[in-house]
């Protein structure tokens, strides 16, 4: 049989590990993702991705220029999206 202070140990770690991920992807959390509504950091991280993909208004014209899912930081996928979108106005401006 397992303690309940073994339990609770067990409770406690698994916890501490998920603030770990919200630390490390939405450090000032920005996005209203549960971590602990995710068994692994894997699929906290695509939840925030999702996030991400929903909370910039253009995403869906880059969509095939930056993928979301090859990022790890909402700022740096922010910082692409936009340079994107300034180089797609760039190259539809008239000379």
């Amino acid at each position: 049989m397992i303690s309940r202070k073994r339990i609770i140990r067990f409770a406690i770690g698994t916890m501490m590990r998920q603030d770990r991920w919200e630390k490390k992807y939405n450090t000032n959390h920005q996005f209203d993702v549960n971590q602990y509504d995710y068994n692994s950091e894997k699929d906290y991280l695509f939840a925030l991705q999702r996030e991400w993909k929903n909370s910039m208004w253009d995403s869906d014209k880059v969509a095939k220029y930056v993928n979301v899912l090859d990022y790890t930081s909402f700022e740096e996928y922010e910082k692409d999206v936009e340079e994107c979108l300034e180089r797609l106005k760039e190259q539809k401006a008239p000379n």
